[in-house]
């Protein structure tokens, strides 16, 4: 049983090892330009979220306090 194991484990590593050298890496401007991408998604997804949250706030704020 643990030859068999160590059989399916070993075959599985080398599988691995085959299929990493088939993926097309980024380069470097690649990646770089990603990255401004998504922080960029990120600041204006996070201000959306904010400002609707303001929004929620004072509507509940007023509806149930009565505060204006």
């Amino acid at each position: 049983m643990f030859r068999r194991w160590t059989e399916s484990t070993v075959r599985f590593f080398k599988e691995v090892r085959v299929e990493m050298e088939k993926v097309s890496w980024p380069n470097k401007n690649q990646i770089v330009s990603d990255t401004y991408a998504v922080l960029i998604a990120t600041i204006l997804v996070s201000m959306f979220i904010w400002l609707v949250d303001i929004g929620l706030n004072k509507t509940l704020i007023e509806m149930v306090l009565g505060i204006k």
